[in-house]
């Protein structure tokens, strides 16, 4: 019980949010408010330190990953999004997308 309300958290789902392996393995296991935020943050900050870890081609990584990026973004807002509908009734179409690309 938390703050009067009464719920079920398997180990599982409590490691994976307090260590933000959420992200990674299954975005719309977030359980904070807003969590699904910090997951897109985590998976940033990673792929990017990734990227900048690789020697020598630094700048091709940085381009590539600035296109990849651009193009996501073209792919959600224009594609699978829908401007006539509310986000909350594409909210499964965005995150579970997210989590199979």
């Amino acid at each position: 019980m938390f703050f009067g309300v009464e719920f079920e958290l398997s180990a599982y789902e409590i490691f994976i949010n307090y260590t933000l392996l959420f992200a990674f393995i299954d975005p719309s296991a977030y359980l904070p408010i807003g969590g699904w935020s910090i997951g897109n943050e985590i998976v940033f900050y990673i792929l990017l330190a990734v990227i900048l870890s690789f020697p020598g081609k630094r700048k091709f990584n940085l381009i590539f990953f600035w296109i990849s990026s651009v193009v996501l973004g073209i792919y959600f807002s224009f594609i699978l999004l829908d401007s006539a509908q509310n986000l909350d009734v594409q909210w499964s179409v965005y995150v579970v997308t997210a989590q199979n690309l």
